[in-house]
């Protein structure tokens, strides 16, 4: 059995510049990862694996592109459990989707065992899942096609006891209702403490907060955090379902909203209507720390193409604001910085977001936009999300100011199935170091563009990316028939793509090519201490596909490549007259 810990020691040293000791990789998170692929399984159960990335497969979008499916109450897959105490679980699935589509889905359960005897039954839905797209169209359809995309999703619980080492973990279908269930993978951690309440703090129940995930508790929310502005008090979210039947507004400075634990209290928003879920804030000095939040939206889009406006966390949040251990699903983007409605105040400074699970949301995971500057992302899982799983974007729309000197750090995003794991779009001085991407559809791994409007990149602050993993990512065919390397730098008409440094960057399993420069006018754009294992490893979708290599050029520009090791990939393409590259192998 394999453990998989989203810890992973860098082998390479980060450059003199960067201080200098070797950093792990990727988010350390509490939990420990069980793959189908190092399961047991029984009865009349399949393995369902592909060996490349077609995205007509379920199993594309799965980890190490397999998983098991259950057909009947006689089919189970079980691991062994070696972590000493354990009482959380999540569980990676897949069920079909209704026929009639419209965001319905299927309903099913799982029977859990723990030592072959029954500990609980849990249910599972597919309403949340299942994105349909058509070619040359980069949102969601609402209509049924033929290329899905979110067809996994993911439920948590907490077991009824603790698991011991040795114990055996076993799940089965509860009934034989003719829906195949697939698992990739369960994910068991040993679940914290409840957070107490604090002595200066007040309660939503005080205030009238039923949490029993029926009854709509933001009356209650919005009086109590009424009193504790005035009073000068924070706001304390016992253990329970808290059903929000609108948008939580947080308007006033110093507001600090704090829950009992991402294991404990749950905020479920469950108004359907453009801009009435999620957390929204246009003020200073914010703190948000403790929840699990979810609601019932399943669109990116209304079906006339309008956004939804349907964030789990989103606004401006002034000066020195702080979100941390926070678990969001299901929303049109996890977190989403940037103040779009008035009173416009100045761009959000200094915001810390830290500890963080951001999955299977219909778009970006995190985005820092409009002005957004000198603040840190950090400690960060993002999952299964339908455009950049962590992003800067340095739109003007309402500013005019650019976004400066951001950190993303010490993150993990996988099995994205749209436009990249990392994206920076304008901007200076940002700084993304000790992460990884991982197994992304249809996407990149890291990558520039200059495909939005908004600020350039800044000819003096570099954009500088380090110590990080990129693996089997990039695509033969994007949603625009475009490839796309798993470091993608996209130029283009609107500014320059220059300035941007790549340092100490393991780059193995490439589904195309490692590096792609492309689109014209890009340069000054250096590459040192980079490691290259392998390339076109995706998916074949004509008989005659393009050569993938090491390093792939196009259009005009220049980059320089400096102690460089490749093994299992030809060097780079044809070379460009136009593109000036300068490759030092070690």
């Amino acid at each position: 059995m394999k453990k998989i810990f989203y810890l992973i020691t860098a082998m390479l040293l980060i450059g003199a510049a960067n201080a200098q000791e070797p950093a792990p990789r990727g988010a350390n998170m509490n939990y420990t990862r069980l793959d189908s692929k190092d399961a047991k399984k029984g009865g009349k159960a399949t393995v369902e694996k592909i060996k490349d990335f077609n995205y007509h497969k379920t199993a594309s979008e799965a980890t190490n592109q397999e998983y098991i499916a259950l057909h009947t109450t006689d089919d189970y897959i079980s691991w062994e459990n070696d972590r000493v105490r354990i009482n959380g679980m999540t569980i990676r699935f897949t069920l079909p989707d209704n026929e009639s589509g419209e965001s319905t889905g299927r309903k099913s359960a799982l029977d859990i065992f723990i030592n072959d005897q029954k500990v609980t039954t849990v249910n599972i839905d597919s309403r949340w899942a299942w994105q349909y797209f058509i070619m040359n169209e980069s949102m969601p359809q609402i209509d049924i096609t033929d290329m899905p995309m979110m067809r996994f999703d993911e439920v948590h619980f907490r077991l009824p006891k603790y698991l011991s080492k040795g114990d055996k973990i076993t799940i089965r279908k509860s009934t034989n209702d003719g829906l195949d269930c697939g698992i990739d993978f369960i994910e068991i951690e040993e679940i914290p403490p409840v957070r107490p309440q604090s002595k200066y703090s007040v309660s939503v129940r005080d205030f009238g907060a039923v949490g029993d995930g029926i009854h709509d508790d933001m009356p209650a929310f919005r009086a109590a955090i009424d009193y504790a502005v005035k009073n000068h008090r924070s706001v304390y979210v016992p253990m329970g379902d808290y059903a929000l039947d609108s948008l939580l507004c947080l308007f006033e400075d110093g507001i600090v909203l704090q829950g009992a634990g991402m294991w404990y209290t749950n905020l479920y928003f469950t108004n359907n209507g453009i801009m009435k879920g999620g957390i929204c804030a246009n003020a200073s000095r914010i703190q948000l720390s403790g929840f699990y939040i979810n609601g019932i939206n399943t669109l990116r889009q209304e079906r006339n193409g309008d956004y939804r406006d349907y964030k789990a966390i989103w606004g401006n949040f002034g000066e020195d604001s702080h979100i941390s251990d926070i678990w969001s699903e299901h929303f049109e983007c996890g977190i989403w910085i940037a103040g779009y409605y008035p009173p416009i105040k100045a761009p959000t400074q200094r915001l810390t977001v830290s500890n963080v699970r951001l999955r299977n949301h219909y778009a970006d995971g995190v985005n820092f936009a409009e002005g957004t500057s000198n603040s840190i992302f950090e400690n960060g899982n993002i999952r299964n999300c339908g455009d950049d799983g962590i992003a800067s974007w340095s739109q003007t729309h309402k500013t005019n100011q650019c976004n400066t000197h951001n950190i993303f750090r010490n993150s993990t995003v996988e099995l994205g199935w749209r436009a990249g794991g990392i994206g920076m779009f304008g901007g200076s001085g940002h700084e993304i170091y000790n992460c990884e991407v991982r197994e992304m559809l249809m996407s990149a791994g890291i990558r520039f563009t200059a495909d939005f409007p908004g600020c350039a990149l800044d000819s003096v602050k570099p954009m500088r990316v380090w110590n990080c993993t990129v693996y089997k990512c990039g695509t033969t065919e994007d949603l625009f028939h475009d490839r796309l390397g798993a470091i993608d730098i996209h130029g283009g008409a609107r500014y320059p793509l220059t300035n941007i440094q790549f340092e100490n960057i393991d780059i193995i399993d490439s589904q195309t090519d490692a590096v792609q420069l492309w689109g014209g006018d890009v340069n000054r754009i250096s590459f040192k201490n980079i490691n290259i294992r392998k390339v076109g490893k995706g998916y074949k979708f004509k008989k005659k596909m393009p050569k993938s290599y090491a390093i792939a050029t196009h259009n005009d520009g220049s980059a320089t490549f400096e102690n460089t090791t490749i093994k299992g990939a030809k060097k780079f393409n044809k070379k460009q007259k136009t593109f000036n590259l300068k490759l030092n192998e070690e």
